[in-house]
């Protein structure tokens, strides 16, 4: 599983610009897969790195309270 989200966060990355909305959600969801296969401190730093990037969307944005609350969590 943690295979397939490493390869979709590349292809982001490829494709689109690091700071964009989708590339930021499969950082998100990778660091979330990490959280759950207990990779905390992989996930703590997908989540920390989401997070600061989506800042630029805004404090409110859902994409940026998502990443807060999956932090918070780990």
């Amino acid at each position: 599983m943690a295979e397939a989200e490493v390869l979709q966060v590349e292809v982001h990355w490829e494709i689109f610009r690091p700071e964009h909305p989708d590339t930021l959600t499969s950082m998100s969801n990778l660091g979330f897969t990490h959280q759950l296969l207990g990779r905390t401190v992989e996930a703590a730093v997908l989540q920390g790195e989401a997070l600061k990037k989506q800042k630029i969307l805004g404090l409110d944005h859902p994409k940026t309270l998502t990443s807060m609350q999956i932090l918070a969590l780990i």
